[in-house]
């Protein structure tokens, strides 16, 4: 029976997976093969064809309710003939607005926030929340959650940067009902918010707490992900505790298992209250035994309310009343139905989760718990400690799978903070709010905060410090290692066997050499450029693209984990072109993430010095700084960078000072002229004309009509051209003059807006992102 209902479980979750994916044609044909699949049943005997039957019934409900959901997801989005346009719209203002450094302004700044939209046509079925974005806004100090406005909106459609990552934007779009994103033009504010009991609950939390108190309050308490200082994050970043400052699932079970507990405690105070007879009665006994899930679902549900009801935290809310039902349930029901149930409630309630990593971790992490401890006695050390382990193990492997850095480091900082947060922190900062106040308790819970805090931090600065290696992608015969740990972990393996066998094959992952994955991509940055290079041993990167925010850069979220992918663990020759936030916005972040041996420029880049070991060079005048033959760089065999100097009277502005640079690699020859216009063209023709031929030319700034000239084409003579530019760009990217004059010269036209990432093997095949099937999602 269980057997029937674990395959019963799975079959909904495959739908329901496959319903959110798949176009009407490709639903239909499923649906058909499940319709086969019950006529080749019908004929068996009841009691055989009813529990096959049902299977294949809940399957085809729940192919068609995916499919559906999504359907409707997709008809309130922005349609893409109407991307970039204006739109006259109101609205009221749905969380939080986010305050960030307008860096382009000397005075103002920047408000991040959602925006919940009145009645509307604009898309099939009118948009519903739209993500914001507010330059400069006069009244800031008067915009918050709840007040409403009015004004005019430019509008884009979601949509990816397409680079072949795990990380699916327009998916996490669709999960979240955000249906375009934008810019406010102008906007006047309709009603100013009104305090609710949630306001008023939160401006009470943060009645008498101290500066090292408060931002643990708002963020784990309230749910307040601007709490924290920029660095605060980028700390919990470099060191993989993120997870444990952004409310989840895991807060979410701990504030349940204090209700659970107190729950518990008002049973048995009752039960020794009552007179004899009474606590004998069936009514009560049932009372006793309900109460302290009553109390965990209690605390949980407030929790989640309070902290916003993020769709992080209503799943997390959705499994744990799942797995209280089964709990509780008087048959003691089989783990993989518990787990797998709950995994089915979570896509009924959004088929879109799926697709985001963190249901994927909440899963692995549950259902390694589940599995390993069923019927295991534990000594109070090894509950400590083997909860901890066993999630490393099998986190581990999703955390690649996801393109998330793994290193000792992470491992060693959840180690140390996991048990901080959850048995110090969080209880602390929760007897720190002042409904504890009368009873002498929160002053001495802020003192213990502030203190604990403060040994919090300077413990992950240290940890941030160490020079530990991350661990690289996996060959398949580690990976396989990697698995096979995995399912003995599931199987419940000895604490020791763990302990003895995740340190060696983790060493063993590290110092295995893996060589680098030759290849060369020109990067889906959008209205930016980054270019990677590498043959098996070194690896050159021309720009980085752009920083999005002060906190986000292309480097930091695309151009780092395809480093990662194809094994680079250094940088031999990082080249900014000029200094353009689309070509080095992320220098920095780069330069913090990787060894670069070398760093050329075409002029100085703010923010970004030289060190001893990554001198700067300047593109234009390399005879008298690099080791170099013909102004021509020798990486490898494989890779030469040869440069053309441009002299100071032809760099009149950024643009144009742009490193020029031909790269040779595996045979085939590149030209990236960055953003050099017209004019460098002509001299460089002028003075090199028998030079500059090329297999493929790199359109200069994106495909302005102020560059890739008649004349420029005519020098290279490339078999194609690649335009480096983001969908729907304001600027006009390509230019339809450059369209044709790359059409007239015969050369294949391709640009990232369309296809994504362009990648190039040795042997000379080009392949693109966005080539072969792609979900529904991504049709367009």
């Amino acid at each position: 029976m269980d057997l029937m209902l674990i395959s019963t479980a799975l079959s909904v979750v495959f739908s329901l997976v496959a319903g959110s994916m798949l176009s009407v044609s490709e639903s239909c044909y499923l649906q058909i093969i499940l319709v086969v699949f019950s006529l080749l049943f019908i004929r068996l005997k009841p009691n055989q064809r009813k529990p096959i039957l049902a299977l294949l019934a809940l399957s085809s409900l729940g192919l068609w309710y995916s499919f559906s959901w999504v359907e409707r997801q997709m008809d309130h989005r922005l349609p893409l003939e109407l991307s970039g346009q204006s739109f006259a719209l109101s609205g009221c203002i749905h969380n939080a607005p986010k305050h960030e450094l307008n860096t382009r302004s000397a005075t103002g700044g920047i408000l991040r926030f959602e925006l919940a939209l009145k009645d509307n046509t604009v898309s099939t079925n009118g948009l519903r929340r739209v993500r914001l974005s507010w330059y400069d806004p006069s009244n800031s100090t008067e915009i918050r959650q709840g007040t409403c406005i009015e004004g005019v909106f430019k509008l884009r459609t979601p949509r990816n940067f397409e680079n072949g990552l795990a990380y699916d934007y327009q998916a996490s779009m669709l999960y979240q009902g955000i249906d375009a994103i934008g810019y406010v033009r102008s906007a006047t504010i309709t009603e100013h918010a009104n305090a609710g009991w949630i306001d008023r609950l939160k401006s009470t939390a943060l009645v008498g707490q101290t500066s090292a108190t408060a931002p643990w309050v708002k963020g784990l308490v309230l749910g307040d992900k601007t709490a924290f200082t920029s660095e605060q994050w980028a700390l919990v970043q470099q060191t993989g505790t993120l997870h444990l400052l952004v409310v989840s699932g895991l807060h979410v079970g701990l504030i349940a298992f204090s209700g659970l507990l107190l729950g518990k405690v008002l049973s048995r105070i009752t039960r020794v209250a009552l007179p004899a007879n009474t606590v004998s009665h069936p009514r009560y006994i049932a009372l006793f035994k309900w109460l302290p899930l009553v109390g965990a679902i209690t605390f949980a549900s407030a929790y989640v309310v309070v902290a916003g009801a993020g769709l992080s935290l209503i799943r997390a809310w959705v499994m744990l009343l799942f797995i209280a039902f089964v709990w509780y349930y008087p048959k003691r029901l089989n783990a993989w139905l518990s787990v797998v149930g709950a995994m089915t409630v979570v896509l009924i309630v959004n088929p879109m989760s799926w697709t985001q990593s963190g249901f994927w971790f909440s899963f692995s992490a549950v259902a390694a718990l589940v599995f390993y401890f069923r019927g295991r006695r534990s000594s109070r050390l090894s509950a400590f400690l083997l909860p901890q382990l066993v999630i490393i193990v099998v986190l581990l492997p999703v955390s690649i799978l996801f393109d998330q850095l793994v290193s000792p480091i992470h491992i060693l900082a959840n180690t140390v903070a996991i048990p901080i947060i959850t048995f110090c922190i969080l209880p602390l900062t929760f007897l720190s709010l002042g409904a504890f106040a009368n009873w002498g308790i929160s002053e001495l819970a802020m003192d213990a905060l502030t203190w604990i805090t403060s040994y919090y931090w300077q413990v992950l600065e240290q940890l941030s410090a160490l020079p530990l290696q991350s661990l690289p992608m996996l060959s398949i015969d580690i990976l396989i290692c990697w698995l096979v740990l995995v399912c003995l972990t599931l199987m419940g393996a000895r604490g020791w066997v763990l302990g003895i066998t995740f340190p060696v094959l983790y060493i063993v992952s590290i110092i295995l050499p893996v060589p680098t994955t030759p290849g060369l991509w020109l990067i889906d940055s959008g209205q930016g450029q980054s270019l990677v290079v590498s043959d098996e041993n070194h690896t050159v990167v021309l720009d980085t693209g752009p920083a999005l925010s002060a906190e986000f850069s292309i480097a930091q979220m695309i151009l780092t984990p395809i480093l990662r992918n194809i094994n680079s663990r250094q940088i031999d020759y990082l080249v900014l072109s000029h200094s353009d936030n689309d070509h080095a916005g992320g220098a920095q972040d780069l330069q913090n993430r990787f060894e670069i041996t070398n760093i050329l420029v075409g002029q100085p880049i703010a923010g970004l010095s030289g060190k001893p070991s990554q001198p700067l060079h300047n593109c234009h005048s390399l005879a008298d700084t690099v080791e170099q033959i013909s102004n021509t760089l020798i990486v490898s065999d494989n890779i030469q960078l040869q440069f053309y100097p441009i002299p100071l009277d032809i760099q009149t502005d950024d643009n144009n000072s742009s490193c020029v640079v031909k790269l040779h690699w595996y045979g085939h020859t590149l030209m990236v002229p960055g953003d050099a216009s017209i004019d460098v063209e002509r001299y460089l023709v002028s003075h090199n004309a028998d030079k500059l031929t090329s297999d493929i030319l790199i359109a200069g700034h994106h495909g302005s009509k102020t560059s890739t000239a008649r004349f420029w084409l005519n020098a290279i003579q490339p078999q194609e051209v690649w335009v480096s530019a983001g969908f729907g760009n304001r600027f006009g990217h390509p230019h339809q003059e450059v369209i044709e004059r790359i059409a007239g010269s015969g050369a294949t036209l391709r640009n990232t807006a369309q296809v994504g990432k362009i990648s190039m093997t040795p042997d000379g095949v080009v392949h693109t992102a966005r080539e072969g099937w792609k979900p529904k999602w991504k049709s367009d």
